[in-house]
């Protein structure tokens, strides 16, 4: 099937009239070639990879037990704080060719990205600002003594604790979803019969759904804009390409039809 092809800034683009460019040839090489010009690029991962063995594991143990530290201060290390901090600061060491040499190239660098850190920034703020407010509330207490109330069929209940999750991620980050109403959730699946762990990775993919969730979600803006699209006119596929999908992928596994490596 052939489809007719449109032309954009001299450049083939996609048949559905989206105007998005193919990418430039210089930008698809060997990956050998990749791996030997961007192995720097590789570090970032000690971001994640650093946080988590300190915190989880032998290491973990061993530092646990080591009296000048212990567990009451490894139980002060935050991997939300702590993952972006050595992120930036490995972005930092790797990318200082790039960084600007001049306090006017510093002003005009940071003038240049305000816009796109305010429109995150304060989308976070207020998505933890709503988790504090709402735990201040007492809603986890409060759906804990509805869920405990309800005594519906197995297929329902985990229907319903998946669908609230997924409305509360979607004003609120994963993160502050799972702190407002994540304990909740467990405990209702648990009561409906579903195995401990099971419920663990149902819950974790009810609450992925924040990156497309309407109308809140920081990836959304942020991929709107590089892209230089409208946000509002995403918001319908992605509900039905992703938020809904996501939903019964994670529904399936509560239920025990699809398999998860336990």
């Amino acid at each position: 099937m052939s489809h007719a092809s449109h032309t954009f800034g001299g450049e083939e683009a996609d048949p559905c009239g989206y105007k998005i460019q193919r990418l430039s040839a210089e930008f698809v090489q060997p990956i050998g070639k990749s791996l030997r010009e961007g192995w720097k690029s590789a570090f970032i991962f000690l971001g994640i990879l650093i946080p988590v063995l300190v915190t989880i594991g032998p290491l973990a143990e061993m530092l646990e037990a080591n009296p000048g530290i212990g567990k009451a201060a490894m139980g002060e290390i935050s991997l939300i704080i702590w993952i972006p901090v050595i992120i930036i600061f490995i972005s930092l060491i790797i990318g200082r060719a790039n960084l600007p040499k001049t306090t006017a190239a510093w002003t005009q660098f940071l003038r240049e990205s305000i816009s796109g850190f305010s429109v995150v920034g304060v989308l976070l703020l207020f998505a933890f600002a709503a988790s504090k407010v709402l735990g201040g509330l007492g809603l986890a207490k409060d759906l804990s003594s509805l869920m405990e109330g309800l005594q519906f069929a197995p297929w329902l209940m985990i229907l319903i604790v998946g669908v609230l999750l997924v409305l509360v991620a979607g004003p609120l980050s994963g993160t502050a979803t799972l702190t407002a109403v994540g304990m909740v959730a467990f405990s209702a699946l648990v009561s409906a019969g579903v195995d401990p762990v099971v419920a663990v990775v149902a819950i974790l993919v009810f609450a992925s759904t924040e990156g497309a969730s309407p109308p809140s979600s920081a990836p959304i803006f942020i991929a709107s804009g590089i892209a230089g699209a409208n946000p509002e006119k995403t918001f319908v596929p992605l509900i039905v390409y992703y938020v809904v999908p996501i939903f019964l992928i994670g529904y399936f596994i509560a239920l025990g039809v699809l398999p998860i490596p336990v």
